[in-house]
């Protein structure tokens, strides 16, 4: 993506973010961050969240990229 698809898309997710209340939600956000970033970090970033909401995939993928290094681990996980 150009710096203009990303900003555009940040400013997208501004938006949507506090309306995300469920994390399946938040899971679908990650997995098109996944698709749509050239890094991951977005994506972590939603991975964690869904995560953190109680999406069991979300909670199981998340651990996956924190095994093979992609994610930091942090003391919650």
């Amino acid at each position: 993506m150009n710096d203009e698809t990303d900003a555009a898309l940040y400013e997208l997710l501004a938006v949507v973010q506090p309306h995300i209340t469920d994390g399946a939600e938040a899971r679908r956000i990650a997995e098109l961050l996944e698709q749509l970033s050239p890094t991951m970090e977005a994506a972590v970033i939603w991975w964690r969240r869904a995560a953190d909401m109680g999406d069991r995939d979300a909670r199981d993928y998340l651990q996956a990229l924190i095994d093979e290094g992609i994610a930091e681990r942090r003391p919650s996980d």
